[in-house]
């Protein structure tokens, strides 16, 4: 059931559609981690990054600190699939050309280390996304 972009599962608890821009060292270790982890309120749906999927791909699958990481990884039409999981991939590198919107995210994560002001954060908003995360590092609302 959708709940204008948020989506509920059949007990009706919330799911929300996750956006991470950044696929550097901060960025790969939250996709590892959302897709490790059990806890399913948050769904990837989006990726952004400056580097080809290929090579996202490639870094996702082999860390130099965390080792080789237990999921099967793909490429899917330009996306990413892991674990059966289809993830949208794009690549741009202003946060307003991102279709956040057309993904269905909720929150973006912006792991670039880039957009770290209000007004950085906004860009992701504009580009759809209900709300964008702040911090000093990885970004999140």
């Amino acid at each position: 059931m959708k709940v204008g972009f948020l989506k509920l599962k059949e007990d009706n608890t919330l799911i929300r559609g996750i956006g991470i821009s950044g696929t550097g060292r901060i960025g790969r270790l939250l996709i590892r981690k959302m897709l490790s982890s059990t806890y399913n309120q948050w769904k990837l749906v989006g990726i952004n990054s400056i580097y080809p999927v290929e090579t996202v791909a490639h870094l996702l699958k082999y860390d130099t600190v965390h080792g080789i990481w237990d999921a099967n990884i793909s490429i899917q039409d330009g996306n990413l699939l892991i674990n059966g999981y289809l993830i949208q991939f794009v690549s741009e590198r202003n946060p307003e050309n991102i279709p956040w919107g057309r993904m269905n995210v909720d929150i973006v994560i912006d792991a670039t280390g880039e957009f770290r002001d209000r007004q950085g954060t906004q860009k992701h908003i504009a580009a759809g996304a209900s709300n964008e995360g702040m911090g000093k590092h990885a970004s999140m609302l």
